[in-house]
């Protein structure tokens, strides 16, 4: 279903690849997929169900199904409509939630479709199609975290890490508390997580 045409500047994408995955803790069913930039310092940590982890760690081995899924019926309608899909782009986050794109291109045309940030993935995975971040979701990118002090660059790198990782797991509570409207809750995550963004 159609939702929506977005337009950004190439200027903000950065093309990044999985660089891993990982429970997010031995008490939830919830895992942790890292996206790292070519250079390998600027991340986005992205948590996953148990079902979307094992699709990604399956795609990423190349480990075949005995039925089709999902994202095979979306290469066969693209090749049915003579569209094809160019890249997929995690674009923002808002409201304890990350928004993504499908850029699909055919008859002269380029259209963004808004979708899940893990169905993206997995979608480009299985297409061979490049995953693109906006710099601005991106950890360790100057501007994604707020003005650095000085001090703050002579931080260690596994310091650094655990606040990712803290950030990470604080979506994750947002995200279920936005789930039962605990907007109480939510709003105190969502104060602690732009402090430790900011």
């Amino acid at each position: 279903m159609f939702s929506g045409i977005f337009y950004f500047s190439d200027m903000d994408k950065v093309l990044v690849s999985i660089s891993d995955i990982s429970k997010l803790s031995t008490n939830t069913e919830s895992f942790i997929i890292t996206l790292r930039d070519e250079s390998g310092k600027l991340a986005l940590h992205l948590v996953l169900s148990i079902f979307e982890a094992q699709l990604v760690s399956a795609l990423l081995e190349k480990i075949p199904f005995k039925r089709p899924m999902w994202y095979s019926h979306f290469e066969s309608i693209f090749s049915a409509f003579d569209v094809s899909l160019d890249e997929v782009y995690i674009r923002d986050f808002m409201e304890g939630v990350y928004y993504s794109s499908l850029v699909v291109s055919g008859d002269n045309k380029t259209l963004e479709f808004d979708s899940r940030p893990s169905d993206s993935i997995i979608l480009a995975l299985h297409m061979g199609k490049p995953i693109y971040v906006d710099k601005k979701l991106l950890i360790g990118n100057k501007e994604s975290i707020g003005d650095i002090e000085e001090e703050d660059t002579k931080k260690k790198p596994e310091a650094i890490v655990n606040v990712a990782e803290k950030i990470v797991q604080l979506k994750a509570e947002l995200e279920n508390a936005l789930d039962v409207e605990d907007y109480e809750k939510a709003a105190q995550i969502r104060d602690e997580i732009e402090k430790l963004e900011g």
